[in-house]
């Protein structure tokens, strides 16, 4: 909270984005998993490390650029992620 609150106070970043990004990033992270059939979310950053690195910036150009994140397919068995 601490270093999401400093972010967003330097003013390079709004909140609204920063999650748009975060949820962004998990979407197609999720969407790999069920498209290849393992588990993709492992290789997510930790939370204070997503922030530190703002891993996020670069996904923010591309929902602002119209990316659109493709539904998950449903392949007959439940993935857990």
């Amino acid at each position: 909270k601490v270093l999401f609150e400093k972010l967003i106070s330097t003013g390079k970043y709004l909140a609204p984005d920063i999650i748009a990004a975060t949820k962004f990033d998990v979407d197609q992270k999720k969407s790999k998993s069920v498209k290849t059939g393992s588990n993709c979310l492992t290789y997510m950053q930790n939370s204070a490390t997503y922030l530190r690195q703002e891993s996020f910036e670069a996904i923010i150009g591309l929902i602002k650029a119209g990316e659109v994140v493709d539904a998950p397919i449903r392949r007959g068995r439940d993935i857990d992620v």
